[in-house]
């Protein structure tokens, strides 16, 4: 029972990004390398977070600490975006043709990769213990606790992967244009859904779900409009430099 409660939470929590991963980042080298960049800077934000945690603030104030994981994953999510930007000359002069069409005619290829690194590592760190827990001997919802623990769980984690890809795809240009709504949008949201999940303690998951999957939608529907616009906008200059 313990095995079979560990693969579908797995699965659950890990299937989407795995799935976006196999399909549209390892067949390329350059893409892998901005995945494991990015995973890498998360991990930075990550450190400073524990830091903070252990030695700048009490741990029982939790909400701070929070507030203060999210401002810094956003911090490392430009210094991710600079860093790209500044190595956008040198990606073009890789002898790789067919990747160099990717990323420099592509805008939304960069953004899409990199907040997948930020989502495939987020998830990696928020499930790994409670999958370890869920791989017996014994199992969630002892002592008072929720059997939906292990499930929501999960599915928060789900929800978190594909909202760093989304929050990624949205940021990257909205710097580019100065797009302050947008940017309020990403650093909002992620807090919003980030606070959200203190309703976890007290089994409230019927609260912190529903506020998680329509920030989803709405986060999805955003970058999906930001994608079709840089298309256009790439569309509309090579139509250009052609006449």
């Amino acid at each position: 029972m313990t095995l079979m409660e560990f693969v579908g939470c797995a699965c659950t929590a890990y299937s989407p990004v795995l799935t976006l991963c196999m399909f549209t980042v390892f067949h390329d080298p350059i893409r892998i390398i901005i995945l494991v960049a990015s995973a890498f800077y998360w991990l930075l934000s990550l450190l400073l977070s524990a830091i903070f945690w252990n030695y700048v603030t009490f741990r029982h104030v939790l909400p701070l600490c929070i507030i203060v994981s999210v401002i810094f994953q956003e911090i490392f999510r430009y210094i991710m975006y600079y860093i790209l930007k500044k190595a956008e000359q040198g990606l073009k002069k890789i002898n790789v043709p067919s990747t160099n069409k990717d990323i420099t005619s592509n805008k939304h290829v960069v953004p899409f990769v990199s907040g997948l690194g930020f989502g495939v590592m987020s998830g990696c760190f928020s499930l790994a213990n409670i999958l370890a827990e869920l791989a017996g001997p014994g199992t969630v919802g002892l002592k008072g606790g929720s059997e939906y623990f292990g499930l929501i769980s999960s599915v928060h984690t789900m929800i978190f992967t594909l909202l760093h890809t989304f929050w990624s795809v949205i940021f990257f240009p909205a710097v580019e244009e100065r797009n302050f709504w947008q940017l309020s949008w990403v650093v909002g949201s992620h807090l919003l859904v980030s606070c959200m999940t203190l309703f976890n303690q007290s089994d409230m998951f019927y609260v912190s779900l529903p506020v998680a999957f329509l920030v989803l939608l709405f986060t999805a529907y955003i970058s999906l409009c930001c994608v079709c616009k840089r298309s256009v906008q790439s569309i509309s200059l090579h139509e250009h430099v052609q006449s």
